[in-house]
């Protein structure tokens, strides 16, 4: 994926597959395994440490754990596809090719990003929030019953 200044940090239960074996022999300085973090205080230390969060889902809705990295301020790197897009926005950045995640992440090194992640911050606590839920679903509720 390139030489890049900060390592890869894999968060998140390791399933004892061939695939993940396989995964696991990339560990090294530059990629780390530390496996499932279930305590919510040690989770949000790493995320609010973290350059950026990358986001592979490629299939689904509004996911909780996008949200948390929104909510750390975390520039939020995403698969492209039109769930993340509407939740994230103009405020991230979108691939589809290990190539374009490398491109991205020199591109985030090497460059001032912060705005995003203010940006991110800001539209997970105004639209995300669950007072705006409820309004969304009581409106939504309201029209199926009219």
């Amino acid at each position: 994926m390139g030489d890049h200044k900060h390592p890869l940090i894999i968060v998140g239960n390791i399933m004892e597959t061939v695939f993940v074996e396989s995964l696991l022999k990339l560990s090294s300085d530059k990629v780390i395994f530390i496996g499932g973090i279930y305590n919510k205080f040690e989770l949000e230390v790493v995320r609010s440490n973290a350059l950026s969060y990358l986001h592979g889902h490629s299939v689904g809705g509004t996911n909780p754990s996008l949200l948390e990295a929104m909510a750390s301020k975390n520039i939020c790197i995403c698969h492209n596809n039109e769930f993340n897009k509407g939740v994230v926005g103009d405020s991230g950045f979108y691939f589809k090719t290990t190539q374009e995640i490398s491109n991205i992440i020199s591109e985030i090194e090497n460059n001032d990003f912060s705005v995003y992640k203010n940006e991110v911050f800001e539209k997970v606590n105004s639209h995300f929030n669950w007072v705006n839920i409820v309004k969304l679903y009581a409106s939504y509720f309201n029209k199926i019953v009219k």
